[in-house]
């Protein structure tokens, strides 16, 4: 039986790490006019050097040429569920509203356009040329352009671009290999940060064979956040400063969590308010035109995580205990984020569609802790910075195993599913 309570051992975890370090938060802006760059001639998509950044401007220009809607994510906020939206949609998006998708597969904006324009992946740091797939950048970008030429609105979608290191030169890059004859700009969305955070620790883990805590995963990424230029720690602050930085008076930012209250979709935000700017009667029949398509990338309990990294340390447990003798091998550290699923050594254990570790979550002593109140500091600025309708509700209590609570009916339940030896 889980029993919520507001500090607990997770806080105590978290209060060095925030403190050299904030969290996400979001928004929505469902109405607002978007600002645009000077329109000019298309550049021709090759990979020059790229041209000085001009002074920033104190008052957004209006842009006459085809706008080019881009959503950056980032990512666990149902990106994977609007990627698929566009791609499967795109002809009815066409027909029906005009609207150009200017990627063909789910996934094919983040790997052959995004990835490959982040800093660690380019030739130079301050160079556009990538150190490989320049083809497909090139491709990628071509395409857009084609749309671009067909069609007065044009969508993009990856989580990539919200990737700290697709930095500001990543974004000249790309704005210079697209040309300045598109009118830009961007969809960020904002998820309650601790439920973002829980998302992000189960998608990285659940294809772990040795997954970190949720206290260990939470600490670790705070420390890895530094303060940018506007002082801002916090991850989505940050995002929305680059974006603020890069498109002056072009973003348009949404809350996941007020989508949901609300029961609407982000594809329907994304098409009815980003990109067609509708109001009224006509955006209500928009909005009723979208479908709501369901989560794409769900996560799993967050409990099983919790019950793979105990079945870790039993096995462990049990093989010092026989002194090392005998044929058995450590326990196999596998991510199959970077194998693949399908390539899964026959035994290994993890998280992702596994019935028995799903049911014996369901079965152990769980913790549950409410975290808004880490973020709260962060969260107002961040709606406040944008003007965005914040959900009312906060988020659900985040629950792991509590391995204190075990008993050694438990610890045998979990013996039940490790496996007696890996050779």
């Amino acid at each position: 039986m889980a029993s919520c309570r507001h500090a607990g051992l997770l806080l105590g975890a978290l209060a060095v790490a925030i403190s050299a370090a904030g969290f996400w938060k979001a928004s929505v802006s469902e109405a607002s006019g978007l600002g645009s760059s000077p329109s000019e001639g298309m550049a021709d998509g090759s990979f020059s050097a790229l041209p000085p950044a001009p002074p920033p401007a104190p008052v957004v220009q209006s842009c006459h040429g085809p706008r080019l809607i881009l959503h950056v994510g980032p990512g666990k906020t149902g990106t994977s569920a609007l990627q698929d939206f566009l791609v499967q949609k795109a002809t009815w998006l066409e027909e029906e509203w005009g609207i150009g998708v200017g990627f063909r597969q789910s996934k094919a904006a983040a790997y052959d356009l995004a990835i490959p324009l982040c800093e660690e992946n380019r030739v130079e740091k301050d160079k556009c040329e990538p150190k490989q797939d320049a083809e497909k950048v090139t491709e990628s970008v071509q395409y857009i352009k084609s749309k671009l030429q067909k069609r007065s609105l044009v969508v993009v979608s990856s989580e990539e671009f919200a990737r700290p290191t697709f930095t500001s030169t990543s974004w000249q890059c790309f704005k210079s290999l697209v040309g300045s004859g598109a009118c830009f700009s961007v969809v960020v969305v904002h998820r309650n940060a601790a439920a973002w955070m829980a998302s992000v620790w189960a998608e990285t883990s659940k294809l772990h064979s040795a997954p970190r805590s949720f206290e260990s995963f939470t600490a670790l990424f705070a420390g890895q956040r530094g303060a940018d230029l506007q002082g801002d720690s916090d991850p989505q602050l940050q995002i929305l400063n680059k974006l603020n930085e890069e498109f002056p008076g072009r973003v348009d930012a949404v809350s996941y969590d007020y989508l949901e209250e609300v029961d609407s979709s982000l594809s329907a935000f994304f098409i009815c308010n980003a990109t067609l700017r509708l109001t009224g009667e006509p955006w209500h029949r928009c909005k009723e035109s979208v479908p709501s398509l369901k989560t794409v990338n769900k996560s799993p309990l967050h409990a099983a995580i919790d019950v793979v990294r105990l079945a870790r340390i039993y096995y462990t447990a049990r093989r010092a205990v026989l002194n090392g003798t005998g044929p058995c091998q450590p326990w196999p550290v596998v991510d199959l984020r970077k194998r693949g699923i399908h390539s899964n050594p026959s035994g290994v254990l993890i998280a992702y569609n596994n019935p028995a570790v799903a049911e014996l979550a369901k079965q152990l002593p769980q913790k549950c802790e409410t975290l808004d109140g880490l973020f709260e500091s962060e969260t107002q600025t961040w709606f406040a910075r944008t003007g965005a309708q914040r959900p009312r509700s906060g988020s659900k209590p985040v629950c792991t195993v509590d391995i204190t609570a075990m008993t050694p009916e438990h610890w045998q339940l979990l013996g039940g599913l490790v496996p007696k030896c890996y050779q």
